[in-house]
């Protein structure tokens, strides 16, 4: 069995179900949606600087009712193991944002504010690789949120300039118990911290024709304190308890750059790039050789298009396109190693708590409602919104109908991975995901 890291085309389709409250908000979930989140005008965090044209308090919740995911994975000299799950509420994908407008030039927002939860959550036969044997372990995992917080604000620094400041952080406290067949594999305890500064900026390069978006995340602190405990790591490897301490302070290792583009009154393109620094100076330990390695990370660059049709008044199309590579590299074996694509990411996967990489997806939709209404729309600000004067009559109308946008589409996601036998933990590994995201905004 001879795999390249790279997509395997060949491989048979499937989805895996990426359900988790906690592990979502450490991972990165890329999302369904029909507007660019650096340059359109919305009330999330994404670019701080996003509402800064908005006229009045605004809200935004978006959401995945259903989900269906499947996995497939095949470690070299064993079968094809397949996963399958079906969600009535995919809470990875639940997303909020709030903007208040005390003024026209100036506001605040809200994306979360997590209070002290604990979650617990069973899954059985997940295939664990150590020491180049595959074992089907049971795993019990208890998370617990200490804080969780993102706050931003935004300044209108002209009629065409809007400028942010965002700010998030969160503490969580996870717990691991793997056995197999009534034996205990590992204990592990993890402690993990994630803190962030960031910047942006919204100009309106030509009013009512071209948006430009960009975001800048200025500094990150991310912590890991992780200890595990597995008899199989005692005698020669000297002693079961391994442990790492870390922190990774980076700044500017992250910018978000987009646009917004209306080629006519009916037809509006939108686009985001994404561009992410990796720290190679992370270690973690491996499950697979038992040993602390440094990782195998790279830089990423991500790629989002949309298109949205207006197909009578108020009634949009929707159309997506997303691109995704992967930051972590195949590894290699060995203490001298680097950990790459391995047990912890193989684990996230089978069991729900996250998504493989690369990736790509596609998506469509139908919107009913106007955008959300920006200065533009009055006259106070630029020019007057060309054929959107229904949002300006929209404010004064009470009927909390009328002041609802309401979107609803599907979202198909693709994603294959080859390891191949000089890789950390080579094998071939499969993912689709079919989603239906829901998505609300008001302004009150």
């Amino acid at each position: 069995m001879s795999l390249k890291y790279s997509y395997l085309l060949d491989f048979p389709r499937s989805a895996l179900f990426s359900m988790g409250l906690l592990f979502s908000l450490i991972f990165f979930n890329a999302e369904s949606r029909a507007e660019s989140k650096a340059a359109s005008i919305t009330p999330f965090p994404d670019n701080p600087a996003s509402g800064a044209f908005l006229q009045q308090s605004s809200a935004s919740l978006k959401i995945t009712p259903i989900s269906i995911d499947d996995v497939k994975l095949r470690y070299v000299g064993s079968e094809t193991i397949a996963k399958k799950n079906e969600s009535p509420l995919s809470f990875a994908d639940i997303r909020t944002g709030v903007v208040f407008k005390p003024s026209r030039r100036w506001g605040l927002g809200i994306g979360e504010i997590l209070p002290p939860v604990s979650v617990e959550r069973k899954i059985t036969s997940i295939p664990i690789v150590v020491l180049n044997q595959v074992n089907f372990v049971d795993l019990k995992v208890n998370a617990s949120v200490k804080y969780g917080f993102s706050f931003f604000g935004h300044y209108l620094l002209n009629d065409r300039l809007g400028l942010g400041l965002g700010i998030a952080g969160r503490k969580i406290d996870v717990k691991a118990e793997g056995t197999s067949q009534g034996s205990k594999l590992f204990d592990g305890s993890f402690v993990l911290t994630d803190n962030k500064l960031s910047v942006g900026l919204n100009y309106d390069a030509s009013p009512n024709r071209l948006r430009i978006g960009l975001s800048a995340l200025v500094y990150a602190s991310n912590g890991i304190s992780a200890k595990i405990d597995t008899p199989l790591a005692s005698g020669a490897q000297g002693g079961g308890l391994k442990g790492t301490d870390q922190t990774s302070n980076k700044f500017m290792s992250e910018f978000l750059m987009g646009v917004e583009f209306q080629v006519n009154p009916l037809l509006t393109i939108y686009s985001d790039g994404l561009w992410r620094r990796a720290d190679p100076s992370q270690e973690e330990f491996s499950i697979v050789d038992l040993v602390s390695k440094k990782k195998d990370i790279h830089d990423t660059l991500s790629y989002f298009g949309a298109l949205s049709y207006m197909v009578r008044p108020s009634q949009f199309g929707l159309a997506t396109f997303t691109y995704e590579p992967s930051p972590i590299g195949p590894g290699s074996k060995g203490e001298g190693g680097l950990s790459g694509f391995g047990m912890k990411e193989t684990i996230l996967l089978y069991s729900g708590f996250g998504d493989l990489l690369p990736a790509w997806s596609l998506g469509a939709g139908y919107q009913y409602g106007e955008e959300l209404p920006t200065q533009d729309d009055t006259g106070r600000a630029g020019r007057p919104g060309k054929g959107r004067s229904d949002k300006v009559k929209k404010l004064e109308r009470t009927s909390l109908k009328d002041r609802i946008t309401f979107s609803i589409g599907v979202r198909y996601r693709r994603a294959s991975l080859g390891v191949d036998l000089d890789g950390e933990l080579p094998g071939a590994y499969s993912q689709t995901k079919l989603q239906f995201p829901i998505s609300l905004k008001t302004i009150f």
